[in-house]
């Protein structure tokens, strides 16, 4: 077969089958043909395998070797991996300092952003020994930490482990047995989707823990016997051991002492006499002495929990500590050896009480870590939101004061056309003393135009300040303030001989809008209809109320000309300051491109709306509603 396909075999039964990986990779270790990289790969894989069936001491020799091929071949993602793979091997041997080096070799191998998948792996691990360390605040943040690394990359066996690896420490370590079962289904979900059956074995077993602690036996039993037929074959001896002696407990919990002592003398027996793993002798006697006790055998039962004792501390596993001390009592409780039982379970009782207290520390000191490390995101999202609002307000200023330049520029621009006119025609009067009166009352004329063009621009200007500045509150009659607008622009209107019609359908127009917008409204939308209006037409007002689909009631004005009107670009600009479109005035008035402008705005601060109806050489409609007060 080819070896590319047999190596690919032996890296997709790894958590299925470990033996058949070990086997592929010998095969392939003297009859391949490899490339560096893949014998890297090969020995890798082999390691893990060898971890899988509980060969450490072949499995870290393998290890060690890779390290010194990657070395040698300059492989420095499969250098990092090996590293890894020799710091789980300290691991296992209880060396949490030499296993932390190995690992921060690895991480430092695997910090660039291509290898951002394997270094989700090594956080793992660098969690699992400050889980030992009982530093949990930090294991739960690089847990975090590569479970967002590996969702990211959609690597789901990695979040998988992950979440296993918290599901344990929120059961026996945070005492949080809701989170557990949480974090426990979400593993067991996607190792089902996977099939990768040693996780799923884990995840059983971590569920039936719970429901012991619950005392709900009958139910965690066949999950126990799920995750033992799921182990049998391929899967590390102490998860094996464990969950050999879980199956027992739970079979004792429940009267079924004759099943119980099968499955620990001929299954149990066998397994850990061919076990080379120290923790699974430690968890058969255990489990002897729990069913020694069971047939009332209590002087050899005593006997195996005190040996096995021992050996559980020496490990610091202490909760099988606690379990075998709690065991000591009963027995020497129900041999009647009362003195003794009370002295073991005052022991018991000082046990169990510094473990508490000790874990409930190691809570407090995760919350507490939690806590700070939510204080300073909130304190530094606080200050990035100051600083958002800070920016927008400047930014806010900048436009304005950019845009009150480009109008002083625009109006100096506009006046000095008129002043010079009015210097010449002084200077025109000034010197020439022969002037007729006819002349003379031309010149006044023009002078008196040019006048009332600047008094406008400086008009527009006080305005636009003024509504910056105006409130917006209150209740206005719309009637009262437009008729005497539309009044006074009967004389603008009469200087161009065009007719000027407005019509009311109520006096009763209350609007919530303040005074200034209303002038400015409707000065500006009739002044342009006079200002590009030709001689002899009309323009026509028409103020009414309207309905929209819910029934909401408006004002609504029309403004309606008989003037050049407006091209489709025209239309989608016209509101914009300082545009200049299609139309032009119609007896040489000047336009600053501000005034439409001026009326969107106030269109808009009394939260209505306007639009335009129009085409070139049909005139032009403008249409505005502005929401009726709640009194109307």
């Amino acid at each position: 077969m080819n070896t590319a396909i047999l190596l690919s075999e032996a890296e997709s039964v790894l958590r299925s089958n470990p033996r058949r990986s070990i086997e592929i990779t010998e095969t392939l270790t003297v009859n391949g043909m490899l490339s560096s990289s893949d014998m890297a790969r090969l020995q890798l894989i082999a390691s893990r395998a060898h971890i899988h069936v509980g060969q450490f001491e072949a499995g870290e020799l393998i290890a060690s070797q890779a390290v010194e091929f990657c070395k040698h071949h300059g492989l420095l993602r499969e250098l990092g991996l090996a590293f890894m793979e020799c710091g789980i091997f300290r691991f296992v041997n209880s060396d949490f300092e030499g296993a932390l080096s190995l690992y921060q070799q690895a991480e430092r191998l695997l910090a660039e952003p291509e290898y951002h998948n394997d270094l989700a792996r090594v956080y793992i691990n660098v969690a699992n020994v400050y889980n030992r360390q009982a530093e949990y605040h930090n294991a739960i943040s690089l847990y975090e930490k590569a479970l967002s690394i590996a969702r990211e990359a959609n690597d789901e066996l990695t979040q998988a482990k992950v979440l296993t690896n918290i599901s344990g420490l929120y059961q026996y370590i945070l005492h949080d047995p809701e989170s557990s079962v949480q974090y426990t289904d979400l593993a067991a979900e996607l190792y089902q989707r996977l099939g990768d059956t040693i996780g799923l074995a884990k995840c059983l077993f971590n569920k039936a823990s719970y429901l012991m602690q619950l005392g709900k036996a009958e139910e965690a039993l066949p999950l126990l016997r799920q995750a033992l037929e799921s182990r049998l074959n391929f899967s590390e001896p102490d998860e094996l051991a464990m969950t050999y002696h879980g199956l027992i407990r739970c079979l004792l919990e429940l009267g079924n002492i004759g099943e119980a002592r099968m499955i620990l003398e001929k299954d149990f027996f066998r397994f850990q006499k061919t076990s080379p793993v120290p923790t699974t002798e430690m968890y058969y006697k255990f489990s002897q002495a729990q069913v020694l006790y069971a047939l009332k055998d209590y002087n050899q039962a005593y006997q195996i929990a005190t040996d096995v004792e021992q050996s559980f501390a020496d490990k610091a596993i202490d909760e099988m500590v606690v379990s075998i001390t709690e065991l000591k009592g009963n027995i020497l409780y129900n041999a009647g050896r009362f003195e003794d039982a009370a002295r073991v379970l005052k022991q018991l009782h000082d046990t169990k009480t510094q473990l508490i207290r000790s874990k409930a520390e190691a809570k407090l000191v995760f919350l507490k870590g939690k806590l700070d490390i939510a204080l300073v995101q909130a304190e530094t999202e606080l200050e990035r939101l100051k600083n958002v609002e800070l920016a927008q307000l400047v930014k806010h200023l900048e436009d304005l004061h950019k845009e009150n330049d480009e109008y002083v520029a625009l109006l100096a621009h506009e006046l000095r056309s008129p002043l010079h006119t009015i210097r010449a025609v002084c200077g025109l009067i000034a010197h020439n003393k022969n002037l007729s009166t006819d002349e003379l009352i031309s010149l006044e004329h023009e002078m008196h135009v040019m006048v009332t063009r600047m008094l406008d621009m400086i008009t527009q200007v006080l305005d636009r300040t003024k509504q910056r500045h105006a409130s917006h509150e209150g209740t206005v009659n719309a009637h009262t303030v437009w008729e005497h607008v539309l009044n006074v622009a009967l004389i603008s209107a009469a200087e161009k001989n065009i007719s000027l019609h407005w019509e009311f359908e109520s006096a009763g127009l209350q609007v919530k809008a303040s005074e200034r917008d209303l002038i400015s409204i409707i000065d500006n939308l009739v002044s342009n209809s006079v200002k590009y209006s030709p001689p002899g037409s009309s323009v026509e007002v028409h103020v009414g109320i309207v309905q929209d689909e819910v029934n909401r009631k408006f004002v609504e004005m029309c403004v309606k000309d008989n003037g050049p009107g407006f091209s489709e670009d025209d239309l989608k600009r016209m509101f914009r300051p300082y545009e200049t479109l299609t139309a032009r005035p119609t007896a040489d008035e000047q336009s600053s491109g501000i005034g439409l402008h001026l009326v969107k705005r106030a269109v808009d601060r009394a939260g209505g709306q306007i639009r335009c109806e129009s085409e070139l050489a049909n005139g032009a409609a403008f249409y505005v509603r502005l929401p009726l007060s709640e009194q109307q």
